[in-house]
């Protein structure tokens, strides 16, 4: 799967004179000072040209933070968080303190101001939450999986991270560029179709009155230990607003553009999927009265069944949904929609959606 991700790549300026080790054991205010430097590069952070499934802004880093823990996560050994401009695809983040030990970095992008006010140990912090309600299109909060170095960072010498001209020099070996992945999710409607020919709704006509998600997840950890690990936490569900479409569709003219986006957070339905809720009314002919039917498409429910490598919804995916209503759609009392998807990451997921 070609997953496009905003990329990042650290280098550790370790300042300080070394600990001798046998003089016992030595608290981290005694270590060597280190500061920690921290290069971005943003793949299409402007245009389109990283990923033709970004809208514009949902690549741009606006802010970039760090956080340094102790190996043990209890003691905080420095963080930093500052704007960075992103128009030429690079930024970096300087001077981030740290001590010449072992330690558990965290990288993240576009973090609300205040957030790394209160954060004093790992724990505390992975019980912190992204609200969905700081998401926007040219806002995306972004991490990375929790690094925690193999040795103690060398002081009166550079450590890098990330740097494939470093090799194995790199903290951990990690010479590939460290990823970070969106909390959000984007669900789209792309298309609303119908298929009554040859049935008793041949020539029929459909509206679509609006649509809204049920069940959206509001609240993520910002971020996770492992890579792509879990950042779901327990309720924080609503129902977003609903959105007026108000259009007319029958099998000659299908609505082909996207009508519908819609930012949720990663949702593994473990309480409650997430939906797609459509409400849809079969304009009345003659010899046949109006049907207002509300529909349900449980939002990429079937993907480990179709071989992908989810179901539901994760974070930094897009979900993209072609809706057709059937013969026989306006038949029961409360529609359902049946789902086949194509899951890609950050590009598109494209959900085929009858109603039958």
């Amino acid at each position: 799967m070609n997953i496009k991700n905003i990329l990042i790549v650290g280098v550790a300026i370790l300042l300080g004179t070394a600990c001798s080790k046998d003089k016992g054991s030595v608290s981290i205010d005694d270590l060597p000072n280190a500061k920690l430097t921290i290069g971005v590069k943003a793949s299409g952070a402007v245009t389109k040209a990283g990923d033709p499934n970004a809208l514009e802004g949902e690549m741009y880093i606006n802010n970039l933070a760090a956080v340094v823990f102790d190996e043990t996560g209890t003691v905080l050994l420095g963080k930093a968080q500052e704007n960075v401009n992103t128009q030429d695809g690079t930024a970096y983040l300087i001077d981030v303190p740290a001590k010449a030990t072992k330690a558990r970095i965290i990288l993240l992008a576009n973090l609300p101001g205040g957030v790394l006010d209160n954060v004093t140990t790992y724990d505390g912090f992975q019980s912190m939450l992204a609200e969905l309600s700081a998401q926007s299109q040219a806002d995306l909060t972004m991490s990375s999986q929790v690094i925690v170095t193999n040795n103690a960072l060398v002081a009166d010498d550079n450590n890098y991270l990330g740097y494939e001209s470093m090799g194995s020099e790199n903290i951990n070996g990690i010479s590939s560029p460290l990823e970070v992945t969106r909390l959000a999710a984007r669900v789209e409607v792309v298309a609303f179709h119908t298929n009554f020919a040859g049935s008793k709704l041949a020539g029929r006509t459909v509206r679509v009155e609006d649509v809204y998600i049920q069940n959206q997840k509001t609240a993520s950890r910002y971020f996770s230990a492992g890579y792509w690990g879990a950042v779901v936490v327990n309720g924080h569900f609503s129902n977003s607003s609903k959105v007026t479409i108000n259009r007319i569709l029958n099998d000659a003219s299908p609505i082909l553009e996207t009508s519908y986006r819609h930012y949720v957070m990663e949702n593994d339905a473990d309480e409650e999927a997430t939906q797609l809720v459509v409400r849809a009314t079969l304009l009345e002919a003659p010899g046949y009265t109006a049907q207002t039917k509300t529909f349900y498409a449980t939002v990429n429910a079937n993907g480990l069944a179709n071989k992908y490598d989810h179901n539901f919804v994760k974070r930094n995916y897009i979900y993209r949904m072609n809706i057709t209503f059937g013969p026989n759609s306006f038949e029961i009392l409360d529609g359902v929609l049946d789902v086949k998807v194509e899951v890609v990451g950050w590009g598109p997921v494209n959900q085929d959606v009858e109603i039958e």
